[in-house]
């Protein structure tokens, strides 16, 4: 008995001991922690301002305020979708109407366009294609041949002839000139003649142009 009462007494000495071992730990961690607690703070004050807790903070509220604006549009969406599916079946009828009728109607006149007006409209191309067109053509050719080219023929002849024209113009002009210059000195009557005499050449050289020509157009 007295061997069993000492054993107790270690034990709870043991444990007395222990019990003393432990809450001296917890109170130097608890030192430890009360020193760090300074720089636990000053982190977490760095770390608010580096994530800037109050602006999402901020942000958070004004989502909060358009919550209810945003459960209203959904609402409106809802209800439009409603609407959407009460009309549905009359948009399926209406659908089913233009297949069934509409489309087949259409489809028949397409075919009466391709059967009745495209063949009159292809031999209508095909008779201006080989009557009306080479008709033109032949016409085109004879006036062209016919009055063009005669024409041409006479504006060169004139164009080659202008020149000697122009030569018995300008001496014309030459001796009108001289003529005035001689009546000052009394020679008016032989000096005006000789104009005269010029004119008359020069009327028959126009006369016989022209009649050359004429007879160029009748060959």
């Amino acid at each position: 008995m007295p061997k069993t009462l000492s054993f107790s007494f270690v034990l709870i000495a043991f444990a007395i001991g222990y019990l003393a071992y432990s809450i001296l730990a917890i109170s130097q961690e608890l030192s430890k922690t009360r020193h760090q607690l300074p720089y636990f703070f000053d982190r977490m004050e760095s770390l608010e301002k580096s994530i800037h807790i109050e602006s999402w903070l901020e942000l958070s509220k004004q989502l909060e305020k358009q919550v209810p604006q945003v459960l209203d549009e959904v609402t409106q969406v809802r209800k439009t979708i409603t609407a959407v599916n009460n009309n549905l079946p009359d948009i399926l009828a209406e659908s089913k109407a233009l297949r069934e009728a509409t489309v087949p109607q259409l489809l028949g006149e397409i075919k009466a366009i391709r059967v009745q007006t495209t063949p009159p409209v292809l031999e209508e191309i095909h008779m201006l294609r080989t009557d009306t067109i080479p008709s033109l053509l032949a016409e085109v050719h004879s006036v062209n041949k016919q009055i063009i080219h005669p024409v041409l023929s006479e504006i060169t002849a004139v164009r080659k002839e202008a020149p000697l024209l122009i030569g018995r113009m300008e001496q014309l002009v030459a001796d009108v000139e001289s003529a005035s210059a001689k009546a000052s000195k009394g020679a008016v009557k032989g000096i005006i003649t000789s104009p005269l005499s010029i004119l008359e050449d020069s009327g028959e050289f126009i006369f016989s142009s022209a009649e050359s020509l004429v007879g160029s157009k009748k060959n």
